[in-house]
């Protein structure tokens, strides 16, 4: 009878806190997820780039596209000491700012040194508000409510790539590769948004300090933290594979063409998207069994582009590459607040990003390491290879699931 008593209370405590926050602190808070995935937003622009510097390297004139995923890696693991001295939120102005600045620079400067300092910061502005995009709202939120939110951040972001790229796009066509560098100005009314609207989380990391006046709580990572920071890394490397060579894969094939193609990798961000919203509501259904579901999807959709000749079966397993990945991303990062040691969710967070980052810097190499074990010239081998590897690894996760999602014991609540 107490449990139960004690049950209603922390419901009935849960739902007063959701009542707390209004539906423009939420959009201000999920907005900022919008420009995360911006970095590559630009790459439509590289051709002009090597013109632009005719004395330059290709190689190093290239790098100025993927230059923001390196500065990421190494500012995510960098925010959780900087929100212990300045604040949670106001580390993520500082972030949305230097993305903000950085990101405009290029539509004022053809030096390839500022260039290159500019995407570089960019990376450094993303990484600071990467983490705590994520984490805040299971500082802020909690039960149903955490993870319908965790699914519209989701689509934020897929919203975002999608928008982002149109814009970039549309301002290179219309006036130059410089103006194409403007679609970072879209930080600056999300800055203001952030800052009116968003308070900072009272479990913040800056009262994540003493217990006892002479003892501090340190971060820390455990077992699960460590194992869904593999995960993040070895998932991407399928996924960042299929969208490097997908274009010239359906291309070569005659599939499709490069029109066609690129209608249907902007299906799959909107894709992306509708699925996103109902995150909460599949969880909510499936349980543990929901990301080994995911996974043996997402593997059966890289099946379906190899095997298949039709351009609607191989753009139908396009859409459902993307889509249904990101659902398994974010459920990972769902998983934070409940497998992260006490008072160390930022870290957590912060190394399933960095495991992400890694996995796209790993992908090149693998593909390399791939490219050894066919015929050249056999675009199809990875996806075959990455296809099946997925559908096993998904069978293998509905046995070790349960243990590696289920909270940790000494962080559930007294009765």
């Amino acid at each position: 009878m107490k449990t139960t008593i004690s049950n209603s209370k922390t419901n009935l405590a849960e739902e007063t806190v959701k009542s707390d926050y209004s539906t423009l602190m939420k959009a201000s808070l999920l907005s900022v997820s919008i420009i995360l995935t911006s970095g590559t937003a630009i790459s439509a622009t590289i051709p002009n780039w090597l013109k632009a510097f005719p004395n330059i390297a290709r190689p190093s004139v290239e790098l100025l596209s993927t230059l923001p995923s390196i500065s990421v890696v190494f500012a995510t693991l960098i925010s959780t000491w900087v929100a212990k001295m300045i604040g949670v939120k106001k580390t993520v102005i500082a972030g949305m700012l230097i993305a903000g600045i950085a990101g405009i620079t290029p539509a004022f400067v053809t030096n390839y040194m500022l260039f290159f300092i500019s995407r570089l910061m960019l990376g450094v502005g993303f990484g600071l508000v990467n983490s705590y995009a994520v984490s805040m709202i299971g500082m802020l939120f909690s039960g149903s409510e955490r993870d319908n939110l965790m699914g519209i951040r989701g689509s934020c972001e897929k919203l975002g790539s999608s928008v982002t790229t149109f814009v970039a796009g549309e301002l290179l066509v219309a006036i130059n590769w410089h103006a194409a560098f403007w679609v970072y100005a879209l930080a600056f009314p999300l800055t203001i948004l952030f800052a009116i609207y968003v308070p900072e989380p009272a479990n913040g990391v800056k009262e994540e300090i003493v217990e006892e006046p002479e003892q501090k709580v340190h971060q820390k990572v455990n077992g699960k933290v460590i194992f869904w920071t593999l995960f993040c890394t070895l998932y991407l490397i399928p996924i960042i594979a299929s969208y490097t060579r997908i274009t010239e894969l359906v291309t070569t094939k005659g599939y499709m063409s490069l029109g066609q193609i690129a209608i249907v990798l902007s299906l799959a961000q909107f894709g992306g998207i509708l699925t996103g919203l109902l995150f909460g509501r599949s969880l909510k259904i499936l349980k543990f069994s929901f990301l080994p579901i995911m996974v043996i999807l997402t593997g059966l959709s890289q099946l379906m582009i190899v095997m298949s000749v039709s351009p609607i079966i191989v753009g139908l397993g396009v859409i459902c590459d993307s889509t249904i990945s990101g659902l398994a991303i974010t459920y990972v990062f769902n998983l934070g607040p409940d497998i992260a040691p006490k008072n160390s969710l930022n870290l957590a967070t912060s190394l399933m990003i960095v495991g992400c980052n890694i996995g796209t810097f790993l992908t090149p190499l693998v593909l390399g390491i791939l490219d050894e074990f066919h015929v050249e010239g056999d675009l199809g081998f990875s996806f075959a290879f990455f296809g099946w590897s997925l559908v096993v690894i998904g069978i293998v996760i509905f046995v070790i699931i349960k243990p590696l999602s289920a909270k940790n014991k000494d962080e559930e609540p007294e009765l």
